[in-house]
C-alpha cells in the first residue's frame, strides 16, 4: 500500500479474483490476481485506485452476482461502484 497506509477493510471477489483494499487517507484500491496454476503463484494484472471517499474507508464488500463493489467510509458515505 502507498506510504505504509494502514488498511481497515478488505473485500475479495473469489469468482473473479478481485481484491478491494480500503484504509486511511481515503485509500481504495482494487487489484486483480490471475491464477498461477502450476507456476507457484499468481500475477497481479490490475492495480487501480478509486477516488470518491473523503475519509477512512472502513467497509469493502463485493456483490458477486451483480459484479459490484460497495464501500463505506468513516463519514457515512456509501458508494456502489
Amino acid at each position: 500500500m502507498p506510504n505504509s497506509t494502514k488498511l481497515h477493510a478488505i473485500g475479495w471477489n473469489q469468482e473473479k479474483g478481485w481484491i478491494a483494499c480500503g484504509g486511511e487517507d481515503n485509500l481504495l484500491k482494487v487489484i486483480k490476481l490471475e491464477s498461477g496454476k502450476g507456476e507457484g503463484g499468481g500475477n497481479l494484472s490490475m492495480n487501480q485506485t478509486l477516488s470518491g471517499h473523503s475519509g477512512t474507508v472502513d467497509i469493502c464488500a463485493w456483490n458477486e452476482h451483480y459484479q459490484k463493489l460497495t464501500t463505506s467510509d468513516e463519514k457515512g458515505l456509501i458508494i456502489v461502484w
